[in-house]
């Protein structure tokens, strides 16, 4: 069992890890044709009939997607949805839809008034295409599709993955290489990019007119964390699994999202363009994170703002930012205004400054009482930000020992060993 790691695999774990943020932040243009046969395998392979593949250019497109192929009422879905994703990404979405299904069954629809071809339409529709590739879509996709397919590649691949591994490696090793490779891939790409867009896109089209279907959690990015992890087991020639393999070409089909339905999977393609702060999504000048159809999320230092909000910032006074009542997007624009320009905009008065460059302030005018605002620099990254601190406060050192619940003593001791 191998219980250390040699100089050599130590250097090829980060080398690991830093290869597949580089295969996921290249935004690669996805290939139709290796995707489409990627999902086909991956239906086989969990005993589901082969499946429909469509592409679209975005998560958003992806849920438009399925409405359209469900058979919704789509005057009603238009009227609704224009004004939240916009023109632009609702025609790609027609034209996209339309092209891959077939002209035959969309110019019935589109040389008519929709409100009064729809209903009509949809009988040939249904025989033509849902009947042959949506058998059981509604109230099924879940429980019948999502849960076949991540059981069975669970099942099949995963377990076997970690059977051989946990066989072969120490809890030392594998939590080594777990921390060095899968958290950190994880960090940047799914905790930072998957999770946030699949996150936001829910609360744009859940409880709106448009039915949500859910993103799969197999067959696309959310899966770099573990395959990056096995990865390396397989490169040092510890893992030796077919399965697996086949599966981790995966990451080079330029395959972001996917909803996975019976019969159907809709494939969004990866983003044009991601900004970033750290590894946080941001950019206080437009779309943190873009695709080709113009959809986008706007984000500052990793928390989201809807439209209306992200154009509120730009005009935005200091007063008025310290007054934002979600406490994320407010130290995010904070952040984003620095803490010399807050303090200038809005009349603060310089009560206390430490040796160790802690600045005490009280302000007027906030609210009906005198406030006091906290002045520091982040240890760790050297940046600085403001607080509210409670009103009591005379001391710099003494408000940020307790905002941190040390007593003064403990906090000068953790500075001094600092």
């Amino acid at each position: 069992m191998l219980e250390k790691l040699n100089q050599e695999q130590e250097v090829l774990m980060y080398a690991t890890k830093d290869k597949y943020l580089k295969k996921f932040f290249s935004l690669t243009k996805i290939n139709k044709e290796k995707a489409t046969k990627f999902i086909k395998w991956l239906y086989s392979f969990s005993n589901l009939k082969e499946p429909m593949v469509l592409f679209v250019d975005s998560p958003m497109a992806c849920q438009l997607a399925c409405n359209i192929m469900i058979g919704k009422d789509i005057s009603q879905v238009w009227n609704q949805v224009r004004d939240q994703v916009g023109n632009q990404v609702w025609s790609q979405v027609e034209n996209q839809v339309r092209d891959q299904v077939g002209n035959q069954v969309w110019n019935q629809v589109e040389n008519q008034v929709w409100s009064q071809v729809w209903n009509q339409v949809w009988n040939q529709v249904e025989n033509q295409v849902r009947n042959q590739v949506l058998s059981q879509v509604r109230d099924q996709i879940w429980n019948q599709v999502r849960d076949q397919v991540g059981n069975q590649v669970w099942s099949q691949v995963r377990n076997q993955v970690w059977n051989q591994v946990r066989d072969q490696v120490g809890n030392q090793v594998e939590n080594q290489v777990r921390n060095q490779v899968g958290n950190q891939v994880w960090n940047q790409v799914e905790n930072q990019v998957w999770s946030q867009v699949r996150d936001q896109i829910w609360n744009q089209v859940g409880n709106q007119v448009l039915k949500y279907f859910n993103f799969g959690y197999y067959a696309d990015y959310s899966d770099f964390r573990w395959i990056s992890f096995y990865d390396y087991f397989k490169q040092i020639g510890i893992l030796k699994n077919k399965e697996f393999t086949q599966y981790k070409k995966l990451i080079d089909t330029g395959i972001f999202m996917t909803v996975q339905l019976d019969g159907l999977c809709i494939i969004s393609s990866m983003p044009t363009k991601i900004h970033r702060d750290g590894i946080k999504l941001h950019n206080p000048n437009g779309y943190a994170i873009e695709f080709a159809d113009g959809y986008g999320q706007y984000y500052l230092y990793g928390v989201y703002f809807s439209p209306e909000d992200f154009d509120k910032v730009k005009v935005m006074t200091a007063k008025e930012a310290l007054n934002i009542k979600n406490m994320e997007q407010r130290m995010a624009v904070l952040k984003l205004f620095g803490a010399d320009r807050i303090l200038s905009e809005i009349g603060a008065k310089l009560i206390d400054k430490s040796t160790r460059g802690n600045e005490l302030y009280s302000i007027d005018g906030i609210t009906s009482k005198t406030e006091k605002i906290l002045k520091y620099e982040c240890p760790s990254t050297g940046r600085v930000y403001t607080k509210f601190v409670k009103p009591h406060y005379e001391s710099a050192d003494l408000a940020q020992a307790e905002s941190h619940h040390f007593t003064l003593e403990q906090y000068n001791n953790l500075q001094w060993e600092a």
